[in-house]
C-alpha cells in the first residue's frame, strides 16, 4: 500500500506543476510525461501475478511473441487462430515491443503506459482539472489497470473517441473507435456510447430537461432488461466472442459489488447537487450525468450478470475522471466554499474506496506489491 501512495504523490507533483504552466506549451508536455513515468515505471517492475491477468494471458504468451521472427508470421499466426482469442491490436503491441525488449517487464510497462497516455490525453483535450482528475484516476483506475489489461486500453482509447465526438472530428472518433475494438471486443461498445451521447444531446434540446430524464430513464430500463438477449444474439452471430459467456456466472458474495453501486450512488448525488447548484449550466451537466447513469445501470445490473460490470468500466471512466471534475469545477463560479467541500470530499471518497476495495478487500490482486527488481535493490 505505501508504495501506491508514494508513487501517486510523485505522480500528482508533476500533475500540479504541469497544470501550472498550462500556457507554456514545452514546460507543459514535459511534466505531463514526468506525470506518466512514476505510475508506469511502477507497473513496469512489477512481478507476474500482481494483478490477475498477467497470469493468465500476459506472461504466458510473452515468449511467444519474442520468438515470433517477422511481421509476416506475426499475421499467419493470427490469422491461423494461434492466439486464441487475443485481439489483433493487443497482438501487434506484444510483437512491436518485443523487438525493443524481450523482457517481461517492458509489457508490463507498455501496457500501462499506453492506458495512462490515452487517458491523460483526453483529461488534457477536455480541459478537466488536471491535478484532480488524474488524482480520481489513481484512485480508480489504476490498479484496475494492472489486472484488467487489454479491456484498460480498449477503454481508454474508448474516451478518446468520446472526447472527440465533443469537438465533432469524427475521423479522430472513427480512428478511435477501431483501436479500441482492436484491443478488446467489448470495445464496441463505443459505438453505443456514441450513440447514446448523441440522442441524449438530441433530446435535451427537443423535450428538455425534466421530460428527456424521464424518457431515457424508462428508455434505459427496457434496454437492461433485454440486455441477455441482445448479447446472445451478439454471440451467436459472431459478433461476440462466446468466451464471454463465462462473465454471466461469475459471483462473489456481494459485498464488493455492493460497495461499487454505493460508491457510484455518491458519485451521481454529487452530480445532482452540482446540478441543483449551477443554474445556468444545468443543460450541461444533465448530458454529462447521463453518462453516470448509464455507468451505474450497468454495474447495478452486475447482481444479474457480471457482463455488465464489464460494461459499466466504459462509462463510468469518463463519468469519473472527466465529467466529474469538470462539473465540480462549475460550482468555483457561483460558491468557493461549497467547491473545496465538493472536491475534497470527492477525493477522500475516492481514497476510502480505494482502500476499501483495493487494499482491504484485495480486488484485482495488487496488494501486497511485489517486485524482483525492488527486492534486488533492496538486498
Amino acid at each position: 500500500m505505501t508504495i501506491y501512495l508514494l508513487i501517486f504523490f510523485c505522480s500528482l507533483v508533476f500533475a500540479c506543476i504541469a497544470n501550472k504552466y498550462r500556457s507554456r506549451r514545452i514546460l507543459f508536455y514535459i511534466f505531463s510525461v514526468l506525470t506518466l513515468f512514476p505510475t508506469s515505471f511502477l507497473a513496469g517492475i512489477r512481478n507476474p501475478g500482481v494483478g490477475s491477468d498477467t497470469t493468465t494471458y500476459l506472461t504466458p504468451w510473452w515468449s511467444t511473441f519474442c520468438n515470433i521472427k517477422s511481421f509476416d508470421q506475426l499475421l499467419t499466426m493470427y490469422n491461423g487462430h494461434l492466439f486464441d482469442d487475443l485481439e489483433l491490436g493487443y497482438v501487434i503491441l506484444n510483437y512491436l515491443t518485443s523487438r525493443v525488449s524481450t523482457s517481461e517487464f517492458a509489457i508490463y510497462f507498455v501496457t500501462n503506459a499506453l492506458f495512462s497516455i490515452s487517458v491523460l490525453w483526453a483529461i488534457i483535450k477536455s480541459k478537466s482539472p488536471l491535478p484532480f482528475a488524474w488524482c480520481l484516476f489513481l484512485f480508480n483506475y489504476y490498479n484496475f489497470s494492472f489486472n484488467i489489461i487489454r479491456q484498460s486500453i480498449s477503454m481508454g482509447f474508448c474516451l478518446l473517441a468520446l472526447i472527440y465526438l465533443y469537438y465533432r472530428k469524427f475521423l479522430y472518433v472513427l480512428i478511435f473507435t477501431i483501436v479500441s475494438a482492436s484491443f478488446h471486443q467489448v470495445g464496441y461498445i463505443t459505438v453505443a456510447m456514441l450513440l447514446y451521447i448523441s440522442f441524449i444531446v438530441w433530446l435535451s434540446k427537443k423535450y428538455g430537461i425534466k421530460k428527456s430524464a424521464s424518457i431515457l430513464f424508462s428508455f434505459m430500463i427496457c434496454i437492461l432488461m433485454f440486455f441477455n438477449i441482445i448479447i446472445s444474439f451478439l454471440m451467436n452471430n459472431d459478433i461476440l466472442s462466446m468466451r464471454y459467456l463465462r462473465y454471466f456466472n461469475m459471483n462473489d458474495d456481494g459485498t464488493i459489488l455492493t460497495s461499487y453501486v454505493l460508491y457510484y450512488i455518491f458519485i451521481g448525488y454529487i452530480y445532482f447537487y452540482n446540478y441543483k447548484l449551477c443554474i445556468n449550466q444545468r443543460k450541461e451537466i444533465f448530458i454529462l450525468s447521463s453518462i453516470h447513469l448509464l455507468g451505474f445501470l450497468l454495474c447495478l445490473s452486475s447482481f444479474i450478470s457480471y457482463t455488465m460490470y464489464r460494461l459499466s468500466s466504459y462509462p463510468l471512466l469518463i463519468s469519473l475522471v472527466i465529467f466529474l471534475p469538470i462539473v465540480i469545477q462549475h460550482s468555483k463560479k457561483y460558491n468557493m466554499l461549497k467547491y473545496k467541500r465538493l472536491k475534497y470530499s470527492t477525493i477522500s471518497l475516492s481514497f476510502l474506496f480505494w482502500l476499501y476495495i483495493i487494499v482491504i478487500r484485495g480486488e484485482h490482486e495488487t496488494v501486497p506489491f511485489k517486485s524482483k527488481i525492488i527486492d534486488l535493490i533492496l538486498n
